[in-house]
């Protein structure tokens, strides 16, 4: 039988493991960023294969099929799977302002917790780091980070959330990345949703789908 203790457990070892994750995908050249990317997201379809087979359904697909392998492949991965990197469109995005707001567009929609039947069970730990706030740190958001590097004059999604954040770091101002050092200063889970939710404005995500304020993630 799991207790709620086991579940606490788990939820911070993983927790923790992001973390770790997250720094060591930050250290890393933009060649190997781009395999580790295609990694995480093959492992999101290799381990939720009923929910992941078809590339183009919603948000969640088109993340792990399309977006990301364009991703990888600016950063300068050169072999990818069948069915990968397959919307046209993603491609000719040549303006870095239009891929900023294409990619925070994705990070907005796709649900952490596995939400309205995107992600049955229990996430995958690759899905889990993929989809994590801007504002706690996100694989993906760092490769774009350093395909379109932001600024706090910005107005795309991921940049309004990250510039919240560096306004409580000592010398923060003017900076819309995300960087290792803001895992002293950043967000815990709850905060980071209300935090995203204000850089949303009017288009803000539903409260529905925000993991509860009481939830595992609030513990980080």
């Amino acid at each position: 039988m799991i207790t709620h203790h086991d579940q606490t457990a788990d939820t911070m070892d993983r927790l923790s493991w992001e973390r770790r994750e997250l720094v060591r995908l930050h250290g890393l050249t933009d060649r190997w960023l781009a395999e580790e990317l295609l990694r995480l997201a093959r492992a999101v379809r290799r381990q939720h294969p009923r929910e992941f087979s078809k590339p183009y359904a919603g948000h969640a697909s088109r993340l792990v099929w399309s977006l990301i392998p364009e991703l990888a492949a600016r950063l300068g991965a050169a072999r990818f799977e069948p069915g990968e990197r397959g919307v046209d469109q993603y491609r000719e995005i040549g303006e870095s302002h239009i891929l900023r707001i294409l990619v925070g567009s994705y990070l907005q929609e796709v649900d952490p917790l596995g939400g309205q039947g995107v992600v049955s069970g229990t996430p995958a730990r690759a899905w889990s780091l993929l989809t994590r706030p801007v504002a706690t740190g996100n694989p993906v958001a760092i490769a774009l980070d350093r395909l379109a590097p932001p600024n706090a004059t910005m107005r795309d999604w991921p940049a309004r959330c990250l510039t919240r954040i560096w306004q409580r770091v000592p010398g923060g101002e003017g900076r819309a990345d995300w960087d290792p050092l803001l895992l002293a200063f950043g967000p815990s889970w709850a905060e980071a949703w209300d935090l995203q939710d204000a850089a949303d404005g009017a288009d803000g995500i539903a409260p529905a789908r925000r993991p509860d304020g009481g939830g595992p993630y609030a513990a980080a």
